[in-house]
């Protein structure tokens, strides 16, 4: 879901100015560089484009040293030196103190349109609240927390839904077996739920999720339940 929903709003040239990534920082250099242009690929790869800067927590505190929030807050406003835009990256955008966070939030109520902010976190939960309300939210699912049944992690990684077709078959007849009465597919469903729970609208998709858990109860093909399911994300 969030590289299909990065390309989405490249394609539509509708990003937000202001997005926090779960996980994903391996997805940064191509983003920006769409974002901004092949001409500035180069320099984009080599971390030396004078228009994306990058904060990273300092010291033995493990934390944004004041100082460099108070050289970012200065340096948002300024013009592109070179590019259409500005970029601001924030690694573990949570350690910062409760001053600098404060700081922050009113400079992303102000931003300006040739200005984006990439705020990069594991524990959104320990943003401040106001702060995560300002970002899309882009859930990137890392190794340690990809699904335990290998099929369901094809199916969340593909954009491709002929491909995703074909797996929700192939789950379904791996879940069966000959002599089984009574299959247990709520792990299934927890396992999706669990990959979107950072996702835009997680009531939406929870109430989706339970809607298939009925169906599910009423003897509903698992195929049809995921087709349904996946073709209802698509449009959220």
């Amino acid at each position: 879901m969030p590289i299909s929903a990065l390309d989405l709003m490249l394609q539509q040239e509708r990003v937000p100015t202001t997005l926090l990534f779960v996980g994903g920082e391996q997805h940064l250099s191509d983003f920006i560089t769409r974002l901004m242009g092949e001409t500035h690929a180069k320099k984009i790869a080599a971390n030396n484009h004078p228009d994306i800067h990058t904060y990273r927590p300092e010291g033995k505190s493990g934390m944004h040293p004041i100082a460099s929030i108070r050289r970012l807050l200065d340096e948002v406003y300024l013009p592109p030196f070179e590019g259409p835009c500005k970029v601001f990256i924030l690694h573990d955008a949570e350690r910062m103190l409760p001053s600098s966070s404060n700081a922050l939030l009113k400079t992303l109520e102000e931003l300006l349109e040739d200005t984006f902010f990439i705020l990069l976190s594991r524990e959104p939960e320990s943003l401040l609240p106001t702060i995560r309300s300002r970002c899309r939210t882009l859930q990137f699912v890392s190794e340690r927390e990809a699904p335990q049944n290998p099929l369901v992690a094809q199916i969340l990684e593909t954009n491709d839904y002929s491909a995703q077709l074909q797996l929700f078959s192939q789950l379904e007849e791996s879940l069966q077996g000959e002599e089984e009465t009574f299959i247990d597919y709520d792990p299934i469903l927890e396992q999706i739920l669990q990959y979107y729970k950072e996702a835009p609208h997680p009531e939406r998709i929870l109430a989706l999720i339970d809607k298939c858990r009925f169906a599910l109860a009423r003897n509903t093909r698992l195929k049809v339940v995921l087709e349904y399911l996946f073709l209802s994300l698509d449009v959220l």
